[in-house]
């Protein structure tokens, strides 16, 4: 099932990268430091706002708590 959701995001976020970076062509040399701000922007994030203590059920987060 993770494999299934991994791919879902990929097919869906490949083509707006794609179009991105065929649009704007001074994006593609930037793209791994914006990679590493929104990684670490994450990280910052989880430390100061979220809390989540375990990183891997980010996704089941979001389904236990609208259970509830």
């Amino acid at each position: 099932m993770y494999y299934i959701f991994i791919m879902m995001q990929f097919y869906l976020a490949f083509p707006f990268v794609l179009w991105l970076f065929q649009r704007y062509r001074h994006i593609p040399q930037w793209s791994i430091v914006i990679g590493l701000l929104v990684q670490w922007s994450f990280v910052i994030g989880n430390k100061f706002l979220f809390q989540i203590q375990n990183k891997g059920s980010w996704a089941l987060l979001s389904v236990t708590t609208t259970r509830s």
